[in-house]
């Protein structure tokens, strides 16, 4: 277990946070603590300082709250003055992102030093070794001391931030007009959102819209790895639901994360121990992390319709691969159908029967 936090280095990054003009929060998995959700949210609004969850393998924080900024570092990253990394491996990436050269950087994590990662290179003028939950208490006891000067300045900044934060879009931006006989991954995640039950426990990898999902607890979010993990999702939640059975388990996937899953071996698991996980394949046929790459490196390929080992056509019939293991399934094209399919999937989990729903989507 990491060290208790050193008073010191946490009264210091609490000082320059408090005097920054505009400071952010960035991080990717403080909630790897449950407690550390809560407290988050707790600190976040005593600082006044606006939280980035960056490519989150965790809920962090609850996605409704109005410090919660979005999930990818802004474009004017460069201007923040003090930015405090909280267990967070990547906080930008440099080919895309503005650095923030100039400005005060603090990491905290348990390993502030990535020692087990072979190339890493953010800079930091305070590295503090402590865990989320145990940095976020012994700030807010720090702060629950706080000079009255101080609580002034910070009053002020927390009136000109709900001014800034109070025009904004909610993540995701607002839903278009569009042709409802068709889905795309967004509209299909609003609809996912809406029908699942808040206890539902969501597995993603390459599916859902991380920012059109409803995250309000902690431990109801689970992403891949940094280091990725093909295939990971639907397993990962097989686990989970053998370890908590009474839980509401989700697994969400992209065609291609599906085909790497072994699909024939998860559904027979699932059917021979009794797991009953709600399976949610958003098949676009296609590879759109290749699409991706190839589009980064060359944005002019990236329009093309056709790109060469992009297609995945002809797709598999997913609902027809699970009913063919015993599984409840459905295919759905538009929102009427996947409206319908969910409601009866989620009755089958309920009964104790594993489900699967096919989403066509654009």
């Amino acid at each position: 277990a990491p060290p208790a936090p050193d008073p010191e280095a946490v009264d210091t990054i609490l000082a320059r946070l408090a005097a920054a003009e505009r400071p952010l929060l960035i991080t990717q998995r403080a909630g790897r603590a449950p407690a550390a959700f809560a407290l988050l949210a707790r600190f976040a609004e005593k600082m006044a300082i606006p939280v980035i969850e960056y490519r989150p393998n965790v809920a962090n924080l609850p996605d409704d709250h109005p410090l919660h900024t979005g999930f990818s570092p802004p474009a004017d990253l460069g201007e923040h003055d003090a930015i405090l990394l909280l267990d967070c491996p990547v906080p930008w990436l440099p080919a895309r992102h503005q650095e923030p050269r100039g400005a005060f950087i603090a990491e905290v994590a348990p390993d502030p030093f990535y020692r087990r990662w072979p190339m890493r290179r953010f800079p930091a003028d305070i590295r503090l070794a402590a865990g989320a939950a145990a940095f976020l208490t012994t700030a807010l006891a720090h702060l629950a001391q706080q000079d009255p000067a101080d609580e002034a300045r910070l009053d002020r900044r927390r009136r000109k931030l709900t001014e800034r934060l109070a025009a904004r879009q909610p993540h995701g931006g607002k839903a278009p007009l569009r042709n409802r006989s068709a889905l795309d991954a967004a509209e299909a995640t609003r609809i996912l959102a809406a029908e699942l039950p808040a206890e539902a426990v969501v597995f993603n990898e390459l599916g859902v819209r991380r920012p059109l999902l409803r995250v309000r607890r902690p431990g109801s979010f689970f992403g891949p790895p940094n280091a990725g993990a093909l295939g990971w999702a639907h397993p990962a939640a097989l686990g989970y639901k053998l370890a908590r059975p009474d839980s509401l388990v989700v697994a969400a996937m992209g065609d291609g994360s599906a085909i790497f899953a072994n699909p024939v071996a998860c559904h027979q698991l699932a059917m021979a121990e009794r797991l009953a996980v709600l399976v949610v394949v958003f098949n676009n046929r296609r590879w759109d992390s290749v699409r991706w790459a190839v589009g980064s490196l060359y944005p002019d390929l990236a329009q093309e319709p056709a790109l060469p080992l992009v297609a995945l056509d002809p797709a598999p019939e997913f609902a027809a691969i699970a009913r063919g293991c015993g599984l409840a399934a459905w295919r759905a094209e538009d929102e009427g159908t996947l409206k319908q399919a969910l409601q009866l999937a989620l009755q089958a989990v309920a009964d104790g029967r594993p489900a699967c729903v096919e989403i066509a989507i654009t």
